[in-house]
């Protein structure tokens, strides 16, 4: 079966808390994949709690530490209307979003993750690392967060599925989905 994109949802929350609502239509056995990003003061590491059920598949600190971004992952089933994330070790921002997918495999949706981060003070451009999935029919999902605020473009080989921003913290999630693996690289520009 092939992996199709069913819809996405963003959220915007405070320093304690971010509340996303599950995707409309998300079904039992959709793949929801959650991207969150919390901005903290410069040096300071917030931390991410995930509401329970999701499964954290990586985290990332911007090198001067002002952004973290997580990713989640859950298999729907019977789900709520929302769900809620908490912050603690200085957070002063956060935004979210969960993207929910069809066809793809509920007892091991996840064929591998990468993460990166960098201080783009001076630039708009962040170039992800080059991921080439392990096997057929994938969606490489990627995420993108930075303190600022502002619209976002991706690299053609990806599609924008959802953007969000508040008080400085920006981020869009974006996917490309493959029927044959090959390298896939996400180049989000933002138009601070």
């Amino acid at each position: 079966m092939a992996i199709t994109f069913r819809a996405g949802s963003p959220g915007t929350g405070s320093s304690s808390s971010l509340t996303v609502n599950v995707p409309s239509g998300t079904a039992n056995n959709d793949v929801m994949v959650a991207a969150i990003g919390v901005q903290a003061g410069i040096g300071s590491n917030a931390s991410i709690t995930a509401p329970s059920g999701w499964t954290q598949q990586g985290t990332t600190q911007q090198t001067n530490g002002v952004i973290s971004l997580a990713v989640f992952t859950r298999v729907a089933s019977s789900e709520p209307a929302s769900y809620t994330w908490t912050f603690g070790g200085g957070s002063t921002g956060s935004s979210g979003i969960i993207l929910s997918y069809t066809g793809v495999s509920t007892s091991s949706p996840l064929d591998g993750s990468a993460a990166f981060s960098k201080d783009t003070s001076g630039s708009t451009a962040h170039t992800g690392p080059s991921y080439t999935p392990g096997s057929s029919n994938t969606a490489v999902v990627a995420g993108c967060a930075e303190a600022s605020t502002g619209t976002w473009t991706v690299s053609s080989a990806f599609t924008s599925r959802e953007t969000t921003s508040v008080s400085g913290n920006t981020m869009v999630a974006a996917d490309d989905i493959e029927t044959t693996p090959v390298a896939a690289q996400l180049t989000a520009t933002s138009s601070r």
